[in-house]
C-alpha cells in the first residue's frame, strides 16, 4: 500500500494557513501556536489552496485498492470533513484516512512494507523506523522539509507521477 500525505503534498496548504501567521521566536525559530491552525476555516483553505504538481488527477489515475490519502487533523472545526468532500468532490475515491492531531500515521495504520510520501521529514523517520518505505516529497525541488531540516536519507520526489510508473512496473 501507498498513502500520500495531503498538506503540501497534494494541496499546498501551507500559505493558506500560516502566511498570516510567520511568528518566530528570538532565535529565529518557528513558534508552533497550535491554536491558529486549530481554528482555521478550512473551507477558505482549501479555496485557497493550488493543486501540487497534477497530484489529483495523478491520484485518480492509481489503483484505489493500493493508494490512500494518510492526512492528520490539526482543526478543532472542519479540516477533515471539509479535506474528504473537496476530494470526493474532484473525484478522489481511494481510501482517505484522517488522523488525529494527538496521535502519528505509524499508530493508524500499518507499515512495514508500506511506502509513504510525506513532506516532513520527522513523520519520514519514524514511518522508516517501523518497518516502512520512506519517500520525501518537495514541491519546491529543494531537500528541506517545511521546517527547514535537510534531507539527507530519503529518496525525494516533486510530483506524485513516479506512483504511475511504479504501478505499471508490477
Amino acid at each position: 500500500m501507498t498513502y500520500i500525505d495531503f498538506d503540501d503534498v497534494i494541496m499546498d496548504t501551507y500559505q493558506a494557513v500560516f502566511g498570516d501567521y510567520q511568528k518566530t521566536d528570538a532565535n529565529g525559530e518557528f513558534i508552533d501556536d497550535i491554536l491558529h491552525v486549530k481554528n482555521k476555516d478550512w473551507n477558505k483553505v482549501l479555496k485557497e489552496s493550488l493543486i501540487i504538481n497534477n497530484s489529483i488527477d495523478i491520484i485518480k489515475s492509481l489503483d484505489i485498492n493500493k493508494v490512500s490519502i494518510l492526512t492528520r487533523v490539526h482543526s478543532l472545526t472542519n479540516e477533515g470533513s471539509n479535506k474528504v468532500k473537496f476530494l470526493r468532490e474532484l473525484g478522489v475515491k481511494c481510501p482517505i484516512i484522517l488522523v488525529p492531531y494527538d496521535l502519528k500515521k505509524i499508530d493508524i495504520v500499518p507499515v512495514e512494507g508500506n511506502i509513504l510520501v510525506d513532506d516532513l521529514l520527522f513523520n519520514l523517520d519514524e514511518w522508516n523506523e517501523t518497518g516502512g518505505i520512506s519517500i520525501f516529497f518537495n514541491k519546491n525541488n529543494d531537500n528541506k522539509d517545511g521546517f527547514g531540516i535537510e534531507n539527507t536519507k530519503y529518496k525525494k520526489v516533486n510530483s506524485l507521477e513516479f506512483l504511475k510508473d511504479r504501478e505499471s512496473m508490477k
